[in-house]
């Protein structure tokens, strides 16, 4: 957001402040709900104006009155179309605030129309039917109008504004205007009330009862109202072009966070224990600070004109002048350059030097003062002024530790001393006379950024440098220099006599390097300045070279060559350039000697060595001068090397060779997909193994060669055959895997993979000794189910999705006989493998007691399963994997044929109470047919084979009543006089597969004799 010297410079990014909506103070969840029922509290005035114009033909004298509503029409259209743009712009709390101020003057004078209107409506000087009507009525909407202003604009506004418009004329520097409209609204909003009430009544209603009012009245009261409206709809119309909201929006999450933001520092020089020299910023810091303004298109009228930063020292609270001046404002606009957005960003010069005090920082504010619109009659502009943000300070502060002594080079680069000597050269035929350390200086010194303390005005005379007192030295022949404190040059640089100079070091003393302020002396350092004499030496470059990487070499010898290079024109001499052919190479140079040094990216190329050979023979000038170049080593890299070959020759001059190569790279080879952008579907048989690419090596070089690989390979066999001997890695998928064999790649799917699932397996190959080489096959592949195999239900076992197991009953054993499942599906088809596996399907887990069904060899064994039905899978498999499946249900007959117990026929189920025998075993009365036509309450074997147990239970307990096994007895007393009544005995019967019942069954408890025990006697 800061930009200029000292500041930081960031994009806007307006979107930031979305993320501080949640650090509102107020929330704003029931506004919307308020506003709502505000603006369903407006008064309808299109109805009232029709009633007005359906009573105009019969209202007497009233000649202009038609006029005058659509004069009151226009000023209802502009206040509700106020009210419906304004709802959609409050995105905040004190927008929404703001708004309701807006609402509230707005409602107000909607209302003074209704009452004006219905003042309107009640009379037009004649007493007719129609007339009184409307009047009657009207009066009748008058009472309950009073009720619903009471409402709406008494307690409901009132105590909402009070309790929250408060807080914004408090919190609002801008809220003054919006106060005293307001207030006057507030006032005025009672008498209006009254007034309106007391002349609708008085007007309306004569001493006589009769309706009274005539055309100047209507007139009068109809003008009345529009001259008390018209100021309402200015002063709604101000607030509309009041600012609602203006807020600050953050550039980055740390000013959002920290609500802050960031300047340069003051930087200082410390003198002594406590004198601090502050350098002053004569470049001043450049805010630029965005601001979003609401209703947006207020940000088209804020200028700098009209814009200032108010400022605050925090260190303590005291006041502080200005020290921002607003020398720009930018408004942004939508994508079509119309419309504003509301973001805009004001640029402020910054006159305030941060750290020179410590602690101290200052608060700053935006303040917007726009005066009213020139020819208005409105009295109020907007003056608003923004919270406080809070701005900090970085950097800065004492500089003692980055104060170094450099000079700045023509091609802006800095040097320093190196140990406190600076060096240079001389050549030996030079008339130049030599200033030590011309141009030196003392600079802060930041990273790798170097500032002149003489860029400061007021640190310019800070600077001290003390030459020495002595006279430089030399190791050659003093005698042919002129030699001084401050200077040195040759005496004279024409005879020739100073060749035997060259090697020779001339050497100042130290100069000292000073910062002096107050009598407080810091001494930054002492520097020598050390000058060789050198030959008249010469360069020459060496025409571009460039070089790629190849095969062939990298896979032996590393060598690189280029032939025929030629040297720049007319540089070295013919002789000079045949004696250098017969020099040496040699570590260190000497006469008749030469050295070569190569660089990598500017850096020490490692690894990789250079040589140079001059391979013509010039005789005159113009002959072709041409050396060749070798670089050995690993090229694999992209790199660009400088080659340097320097030559010494016998008067100690040299001759410098330069050379630049360009090197291409290894190149990456690039990946072969062997399923050329889709899925490669194999259809399986009876094997797992598909081959996916025949002679791959000569395929992958057919489909990938390009000039960039012939450059490197020279040819497609070539490239081919670098597969050769390398057993490659497989990767990307454990359920399908690739490989190389005989040539050609296979893919394989493992015994985990499944039918319709697509795998991607890799295959990489690495070249053995050239470890960057590689080449990676990829795949997408799915093992298909075998066309047209499916399993097909056999109709004679099979129907309707079920099959029927067999069951007998032999004396006290019930069992189900085993099912054969042979047969009932089968397939069509004749692939070695494939055949049809059967297995439980129905849900054994919480099956417990005895031997659970099972599946052996095709046959379904019930063994001790209590259900009537079992579900059964049938699976299609090859080799193991399933292809097809159906599940089907196996069935037993019920070994219960009747759905319910009956009662015999015949069975005299009664107990005498003077009988004998006294009980009445219920079984003997009961049914319940087993398959084998046997009743179950009868046959205790066939009870034992179903596992069946009866159950007998009192529907009602009676003391002379007891029911045992199923026998009812009666325990009668000489006692007592027992009468008939009936036993009720409800019944229920459970077994191996189910159960039958309840049913309630009846005994009679009869008085007398049992007559079959009399007829016996």
């Amino acid at each position: 957001m800061l930009a200029g010297v000292g500041c930081k410079d960031y994009d806007d990014d307006i979107d930031n402040i979305n993320k501080r909506l949640d650090e509102m103070q107020v929330t704003v969840s029931s506004l919307p709900e308020q506003i709502e029922a505000i603006k369903g509290s407006i008064p309808d005035l299109a109805l009232l104006t029709s009633r007005v114009e359906d009573l105009e033909g019969k209202l007497e004298g009233v000649t202009d009155l038609k006029g005058q509503l659509d004069a009151l029409k226009g000023l209802e259209n502009t206040l509700k179309t106020y009210i419906d743009d304004e709802i959609g712009k409050a995105t905040t709390a004190d927008a929404l605030k703001k708004t309701l101020d807006n609402y509230y003057a707005t409602a107000t004078a909607l209302s003074d129309l209704e009452l004006k209107l219905t003042d309107i409506t009640k009379d037009n000087g004649t007493i007719d039917q129609a007339v009184a009507a409307a009047v009657s009525e009207i009066q009748n909407d008058l009472s309950d109008l009073e009720s619903s202003i009471k409402t709406w604009m008494g307690s409901q506004m009132e105590g909402y504004l009070t309790a929250e418009a408060t807080k914004t004329y408090a919190d609002n520097a801008a809220s003054g205007a919006v106060k005293d409209v307001f207030d006057q609204i507030k006032s005025a909003q009672g008498e209006y009330y009254d007034a309106l009430t007391d002349a609708v009544k008085n007007a309306i209603v004569g001493e006589n009862g009769t309706i009274k009012i005539g055309k100047e009245q209507l007139d009068s009261a109809l003008q009345t109202l529009i001259d008390e409206i018209t100021p309402l709809i200015s002063r709604v119309a101000e607030l509309e072009g009041r600012i609602q909201s203006l807020v600050y929006v953050p550039s980055t999450l740390e000013e959002a966070q920290n609500n802050t933001i960031m300047f340069k520092g003051t930087s200082w020089i410390k003198f002594g224990e406590s004198t601090k020299f502050y350098l002053d910023q004569t470049n001043k810091q450049t805010a630029k600070i965005t601001f979003r303004v609401s209703p947006a298109s207020l940000a088209g009228k804020i200028t700098k004109e009209n814009t200032s930063i108010v400022t605050e020292k925090i260190s303590k609270t005291r006041a502080g002048e200005p020290l921002f001046v607003v020398t720009d404002v930018t408004a942004e606009k939508e994508s079509d350059g119309e419309a504003y957005t509301g973001a805009f960003t004001v640029t402020a010069e910054c006159n305030y030097n941060y750290g020179e005090v410590d602690g101290e920082t200052l608060a700053i504010a935006l303040n917007v003062n726009i005066a009213p619109a020139e020819g208005s009659d409105s009295k109020f502009g907007i003056d608003y002024t923004t919270p406080y943000i809070g701005t900090d300070y970085e950097e800065g502060g004492e500089i003692n530790n980055k104060l170094v002594i450099a000079k700045e080079m023509e091609n802006g680069a800095f040097v320093e001393p190196d140990g406190g000597m600076y060096k240079t050269e001389l050549k030996y035929n030079s008339d130049e006379t030599v200033t030590f350390l011309d141009g030196f200086s003392i600079y802060y010194k930041d990273g790798d950024e170097y500032t002149a303390l003489s860029n400061w005005e007021n640190a310019e005379d800070l600077i001290e440098i003390a030459a020495p007192e002595e006279k430089a030295t030399t190791t050659g022949t003093e005698n042919l220099y002129e030699l001084g404190t401050t200077t040195v040059r040759f005496k004279d640089a024409a005879n020739g006599s100073n060749v035997d100079e060259i090697n020779s070091k001339i050497t100042s003393e130290s100069f000292t390097f000073n910062l002096v302020y107050k009598e407080e002396t810091i001494e930054v350092g002492g520097v020598q300045h050390e000058i060789t004499i050198v030959g008249d030496n010469t360069d020459v470059q060496a025409d571009a070279i460039a070089m790629t990487w190849n095969y062939a070499a990298a896979s032996s010898d590393l060598l690189y060559s280029k032939e025929a290079i030629d040297l720049a024109e007319n540089v070295l001499d013919p002789k000079t350039y045949v004696a250098m052919k017969g020099y040496t190479q040699a570590a260190e140079l000497a006469a008749g000697k030469y050295t070569v040094a190569l660089t990598k990216n500017g850096q020490a190329a490692a690894g990789i060595t250079a040589t140079i050979a001059l391979t013509t023979t010039p005789s005159v000038a113009g002959d072709a001068q041409q050396i060749q170049v070798t670089l050995t080593g690993d090229l694999k890299e992209t790199a660009t090397y400088e080659l340097k070959a320097v030559y010494m020759h016998e008067d100690l001059t040299t001759a410098t060779i330069n050379a630049t190569i360009d090197v291409t790279g290894m190149p990456t080879l690039p990946s072969y997909d062997l399923s050329n952008g889709t899925t490669s579907i194999k259809e399986y048989k009876s094997q797992n193994r598909f081959e996916m690419l025949e002679d791959f090596a000569a395929a992958y070089a057919k489909k990938v060669w390009n000039d960039e690989l012939e450059a490197a390979f020279g040819t497609e066999e070539t490239l081919a055959g670098i597969f050769t001997g390398i057993t490659p890695t497989s990767a990307g998928s454990d359920k399908a895997t690739l490989s190389a064999e005989e040539g050609n790649i296979f893919v394989t799917f493992e015994d985990a993979a499944k039918f319709g699932e697509s795998y991607q397996p890799t295959l990489t190959f690495t070249h053995g000794t050239i470890a960057d080489l590689k080449v990676l096959f990829t795949s997408k592949v799915q093992l298909a189910k075998p066309a047209n195999v499916q399993l097909k239900a056999n109709d004679a076992i099979i129907s309707n999705g079920q099959a029927t197991a067999q069951t007998q009953i032999s004396g006290t054993s019930f069992d189900v006989i085993d099912k054969a499942l042979d047969g009932a599906f089968f397939y069509d088809q004749s692939i070695e493998g494939l055949k049809v596996v059967y297995g439980i399907a129905t849900n054994l887990d919480d099956f417990e007691g005895g031997e659970a069904p099972a599946i052996v060899d095709n046959k379904l064994a019930w063994n001790d399963w209590t259900g009537l039905t079992l579900d059964v899978k049938a699976a299609l498999e090859l080799n193991g994997r399933q292809i097809d499946e159906a599940t089907f249900t196996v069935a037993i007959k019920d070994p219960i044929v009747d759905a319910q117990i009956s009662t015999l026929e015949n069975v005299n189920a009664s107990i005498y109470i003077d009988a004998k025998n006294k009980t009445f075993n219920v079984a003997s009365m009961l049914k319940l047919s087993a398959q084998n036509g046997k009743n179950v309450f009868a046959d205790s074997n066939l009870a034992t084979a179903i596992e069946g147990k009866p159950s007998y239970k009192l529907v009602e307990e009676n003391p002379n009543i007891e029911l045992a096994d199923g026998v009812v007895s009666l325990i009668t007393d000489s006692s007592l006089t027992l009468t008939a009544f009936d036993v009720e005995v409800k019944v229920n019967y459970s077994y191996k597969f189910g159960k039958r019942g309840p049913v309630t069954v009846t005994v009679h408890i009869v008085p007398g004799a049992n007559p079959a025990e009399t007829s016996g006697n």
